[in-house]
């Protein structure tokens, strides 16, 4: 029985030391319960499948487009025009300087985030980003369901 209490506390510690703005973990347990939904329906069982997609498809409209706030992740790839930001259940942000719909104009990140923020974003780095979310952007439907991929419109990152 100590043995379980103590594995039960580790655990509990381990798990403590990133949290996420209630607004984002409701969002991410939302998407990850679907996800998992689709994953046990059985892949013979098309019409429960399509069902699926659809509850996340529906789930996910009512977010194209929002704004969000000081949501958090850790970088994944800095690149001239964008950065990866996942989270721990793998769930991937790609922050862009503008909306997809805006000119083909690439806006680098120079030019709209501080340099020393900027200097300090690397692999791992635990970041917070506000912006508007676009939408879901996976290439496939099995994607979506399956590790889902969103973009963001970034105005603020921050190093906490």
């Amino acid at each position: 029985m100590k043995k379980l209490l103590l594995l039960l506390i580790c655990f509990l510690l381990s798990n403590c030391g990133q949290s996420y703005p209630e607004e984002q973990q409701l969002f991410l347990d939302k998407i990850n319960l679907i996800s998992d939904k689709y994953m046990d329906v059985s892949s013979e069982n098309s019409y429960a499948r399509n069902l699926t997609v659809k509850d996340m498809r529906s789930y996910l409209k009512r977010f194209e487009n929002v704004p969000i706030n000081n949501w958090m992740g850790n970088i994944k790839k800095v690149s001239p025009g964008f950065i990866e930001v996942e989270t721990k259940d793998g769930t991937l942000f790609t922050l862009n300087t503008k909306l997809l719909l805006d000119s083909s104009d690439i806006i680098y990140l120079d030019e709209v985030i501080d340099s020393n923020i900027l200097i300090n974003l690397n692999k791992g780095t635990l970041i917070s980003f506000s912006g508007i979310l676009e939408r879901e952007s996976s290439m496939t439907t099995s994607g979506m369901m399956s590790d889902p991929e969103f973009t963001v419109k970034f105005d603020k990152i921050i190093i906490p």
